[in-house]
């Protein structure tokens, strides 16, 4: 029992006493003053009960409402937590990442290096031919340029010959080429 039980109880003793003493006297008015004390005294005995219990009621819906809302709240943290350590699951830790990137980086170099080298050989082929079309039409142009002065060596016997001999010169040599060739 605590100091504040000691203190009701011997209070609530005295005060039976009290009324105890009362009641044994023989008057009648005291008899009934104090039975109305008695009973105002057991009606706010019984009330302070009721109170007390409805209190006891009201703190144990509080805890247990509290509890339900602590419930959920650790229920969301524990679903946030499960979703955390599940999206952790798919990270890729830091020793796998370099070591990715030192492999992908060496794949990369060997790559541009290939590639450099088709490139190097692709360049210099089409060098090549461009060397060998050039040289080619080069010859081509050179050949074209002969026959030009061949040709206009040709016209230019034509044109002297023609100035020489006149137009019936001319005209008598072509009958010539003709009959001679048939």
């Amino acid at each position: 029992m605590g100091v504040q039980e000691i203190q009701y109880d011997d209070t609530h003793q005295h005060l039976h006493e009290q009324i105890e003493k009362a009641l044994n006297k023989d008057s009648a008015a005291m008899k009934e003053a104090l039975t109305a004390a008695i009973t105002a005294h057991n009606r706010e005995h019984e009330l302070n009960r009721i109170a007390h219990e409805r209190e006891h009621e009201l703190n144990d819906k509080a805890l247990n409402k509290a509890e339900q809302s602590m419930d959920k709240r650790l229920e969301g943290m524990n679903e946030f937590r499960e979703q955390l350590n599940s999206q952790t699951a798919t990270f890729v830790n830091r020793e796998t990442f370099e070591r990715y990137t030192k492999e992908s980086d060496v794949k990369i170099d060997a790559a541009l290096l290939a590639l450099t080298d088709k490139w190097d050989t692709i360049s210099k082929s089409l060098v090549n031919r461009h060397d060998s079309d050039f040289n080619s039409l080069a010859g081509e142009i050179q050949a074209e340029r002969e026959i030009r002065k061949s040709f206009e060596g040709s016209v230019n016997t034509w044109k002297w010959l023609a100035s020489f001999l006149g137009a019936s010169g001319v005209a008598g040599v072509i009958y010539l080429f003709i009959n001679t060739s048939t």
